[in-house]
């Protein structure tokens, strides 16, 4: 009886372990797939990056490319805001010379 619980106990674990890699390769691929606008950084890193750290048993290549693709889209985002941020006080500036 004990033998049976074992083997069933590791078959469900496995069952979990084997789910829990696909879901992370799952949302790895769709965020390295994801135009730059359309990225959903934080699902890629705790549902892609991170859980198939955890998961292990993941091509590190897969995970290197979305870790890439996170700071890239991190990077430009950082960009647009200053850009967007020096527009707006450039705008604020020329307002307070006409008032």
């Amino acid at each position: 009886r004990m033998g049976v619980s074992f083997v069933s106990e590791a078959e469900a674990w496995l069952t979990k372990v084997l789910e829990a890699r696909a879901n992370a390769m799952r949302v790895l691929k769709l965020g390295i797939a994801a135009k730059p606008s359309e990225l959903d950084v934080p699902e890629l890193q705790k549902h892609g990056i991170e859980a198939a750290k955890l998961a292990g048993g993941i091509e590190a290549k897969l995970i290197t490319t979305a870790e890439a693709k996170v700071a890239e889209v991190l990077a430009k985002r950082a960009e647009a805001e200053k850009l967007i941020r020096q527009v707006l006080a450039t705008e604020h500036a020329k307002q307070d010379l006409r008032a």
